[in-house]
């Protein structure tokens, strides 16, 4: 933005009151991408795991720590749970859309406990800096959209022992990181009936 305006000048074709309006008009854009990305976590849920949990995590990792704070690490953790902009729902709200879709308690309860489990697990590492983490942004977004799929078409035992197995291989380096790809799971999008692509994460 600031390039394109740096093109003009006062004597040119632009008048300086087109001119004034320009830049009202960047201001504005700059401000509403500034309230996009600064998305603060909420305070810790009672639904999370103890924080203590992520406070054993970071110690044990000090090859991290060199390249990020517990306080950074503390943040990520947070909005893997209440989402960011490039994951609005967050963890949370994945499994609250899909908890929506069971009608058993017992089955809910379950689902929930599982979910908490797994998130915690993918969590731990995931929140760590880039350059430190064997779990990244796209892992996650592959797992999430596979949940999804395995909720609709009743496989969510298999889909979460398959990942926890993912998961653990990912920690112990038996497999690529590039591998953990959505075909692993499901082999294309026609596996799911568009009818049933009811949830938006």
């Amino acid at each position: 933005m600031l390039l394109f305006l740096a093109r003009f000048r006062l004597g040119s074709f632009v008048s300086v009151r087109s001119l004034r309006s320009m830049i009202l008009m960047v201001s504005c854009l700059l401000l509403t991408s500034c309230s996009l990305f600064k998305i603060e976590p909420r305070d810790w849920s009672a639904n999370w795991p103890s924080e203590s949990y992520f406070q054993a995590v970071y110690d044990l990792d000090e090859p991290n720590q060199t390249a990020q704070s517990y306080a950074e690490y503390i943040v990520w953790v947070k909005r893997f749970y209440s989402g960011w902009v490039f994951y609005p729902s967050g963890w949370d709200g994945m499994v609250d859309q899909l908890l929506a879709t069971k009608e058993d308690p017992v089955l809910q309860a379950w689902f929930r406990q599982e979910m908490l489990e797994l998130g915690a697990k993918i969590n731990s590492e995931w929140a760590k800096d880039d350059n430190h983490r064997l779990i990244n942004s796209q892992h996650l977004l592959n797992w999430s959209d596979a949940v999804r799929r395995s909720v609709v078409q009743g496989q969510e035992v298999w889909l979460l022992e398959e990942i926890n197995q993912d998961i653990d291989a990912l920690l112990n380096t038996s497999v690529t990181a590039s591998s953990i790809e959505r075909k692993r799971y499901f082999s294309s999008a026609r596996d799911v009936d568009e009818r049933d692509d009811e949830f938006d994460f």
